[in-house]
């Protein structure tokens, strides 16, 4: 199943174990997922939300949900809950039953709503979201799993590659990857929110953005203006 994940889908579960492990979770659960969805976008579930919600509220409410104990170690093995691996096994289904030849985070958005008795289903449903009504929208193609002004990377260097984080919304925030790990940075100031790079890429990284400030923000407006972002010079 895991080959046929989307990129995005990918990081969804990179999140939802960065947020397990902040919010004092033994396993990665359905809520986590939920919570890992919106770090990856925010602007696929927004449109979809009863009126009077919005993601801000949406997050907050998971977060008193989700939290149990005391920030676990990201190095702490962690499984999945039952529920949170039947809404992976949900998504696979749905990308099937709609024809797709990857799972996406849309798929996975349909995955956790099918869970009925899942924590992040009932948070879904309390803001406005049905699983027959977002189905119909993934098959009318009015539902986008990426936002495309940041669908593709502002800069690469000595094999890391940097994107926006779709799911930021006032502040531009960016993802880095590198083999297979990842994190989240933030601009203001310049920091790592959460991720695991190895030592040497995070401190390019860090370098790289304190350098770029002016550049990223300048990138970051022209795709929330809905233009395509510039591309942003690597370290010399």
């Amino acid at each position: 199943m895991f080959h046929r994940y989307s990129e995005p889908f990918r990081r969804v579960i990179f999140f939802a174990r960065q947020e397990a492990s902040r919010l004092g979770g033994a396993t990665i659960s359905t809520e986590h997922l939920l919570i890992g969805l919106l770090w990856e976008n925010s602007w696929l579930v927004e449109p979809l939300l009863a009126p009077g919600h919005t993601v801000e509220a949406l997050k907050r409410k998971i977060e008193t949900v989700a939290s149990s104990r005391e920030k676990l170690p990201t190095s702490v093995e962690m499984g999945l809950a039952e529920p949170a691996r039947a809404a992976l096994s949900y998504a696979e289904e749905e990308a099937t039953r709609l024809l797709s030849s990857t799972v996406d985070v849309s798929h996975l958005l349909l995955g956790l709503l099918r869970t009925h008795h899942s924590k992040a289903a009932r948070l879904l449903a309390e803001f406005g979201l049905e699983v027959d009504d977002l189905r119909m929208k993934v098959v009318q193609g009015t539902v986008s799993p990426v936002q495309g002004p940041f669908d593709t990377a502002v800069c690469a260097f000595y094999g890391i590659e940097i994107r926006f984080d779709v799911g930021a919304e006032a502040v531009p925030r960016l993802i880095a990857r590198y083999r297979g790990h990842m994190a989240l940075i933030g601009i203001d100031p310049v920091k790592v929110i959460r991720g695991d790079l190895p030592a040497r890429a995070e401190s390019m990284v860090l370098e790289w953005v304190a350098l770029r400030k002016d550049e990223i923000s300048v990138a970051w407006k022209a795709g929330k203006a809905g233009n395509t972002t510039p591309p942003i010079p690597p370290l010399d």
